[in-house]
């Protein structure tokens, strides 16, 4: 067992502490059962991530076709289209997204300064 507290470089120490994973012998190392479990592991990770992106991609298509036929029903002239709008985002959605319309709006007339006061973004 190697100490917790060795003594000498930090290259020293880290051969030290990459001893104990180094194998003199290797008894019961099988290059096929290796070979195996990497290939399966690699297949596995392959399914997930298809799983993911199709899940992904799903989720996008739905959210996709929402905001579509909510936009034409807009675009169709249906009055109700505040309405609508609430119905699909919530109210605190609207408030969230009205308050970043409001700050945008701050933000563009603001003229920033850094501390020497040169001016690095000027208001419209």
């Amino acid at each position: 067992m190697i100490s917790k507290f060795v003594k000498g470089t930090p290259n020293e120490m880290m051969q030290a502490d990459h001893q104990r994973f180094f194998v003199r012998d290797a008894d019961g190392f099988s290059a096929e059962r290796n070979n195996f479990i990497i290939e399966q592991t690699i297949k596995e990770y392959e399914a997930m991530r298809a799983k993911k992106n199709k899940q992904f991609d799903d989720h996008y298509a739905e959210r996709a076709d929402a905001v579509v036929s909510f936009i034409k029903s807009v675009d169709k002239g249906n009055n109700n289209s505040g309405n609508n709008l609430e119905k699909y985002f919530g109210k605190k959605m609207l408030a969230y997204l009205r308050g970043q319309q409001i700050r945008d709006q701050l933000m563009s007339g603001m003229t920033v300064k850094n501390k020497d006061g040169l001016i690095l973004k000027r208001g419209v």
